[in-house]
């Protein structure tokens, strides 16, 4: 009889470890899984801030391409200006003189 009450006791013993370690590992998922929602939140967080980055270039890649556009007009009406500058005549001499029409 004294075995089986021994046998009894070890058996107590053992599942009294068996529960912590249970214990234990519900203790380690549960923190798992607390990280795992941070994680989760701040993969989010990043997934907003890249796309929020992807419509910043959009719109710089936009405004690029409108001030390219504006760019080229200024350097055409330019062309043109220095085409029309061109063709004043300034008298040699350094005497500006008034027109015939002007004088009118």
């Amino acid at each position: 009889m004294a075995d089986g009450v021994r046998l009894v006791s070890d058996s107590v013993t053992a599942l009294s470890a068996i529960q912590e370690s249970i214990l234990h590992v519900v203790e380690k998922v549960t923190e798992i899984a607390g990280n795992t929602v941070d994680q989760a939140t701040g993969i989010t967080e990043i997934n907003t801030a890249v796309g929020a980055l992807e419509k910043d270039v959009q719109n710089n890649a936009a405004t690029l391409a409108q001030t390219s556009a504006a760019g080229q007009g200024l350097r055409e009406e330019a062309g043109a200006l220095v085409d029309l500058v061109r063709q004043f005549r300034l008298p040699t001499d350094g005497v500006m003189r008034t027109s015939r029409i002007a004088a009118e």
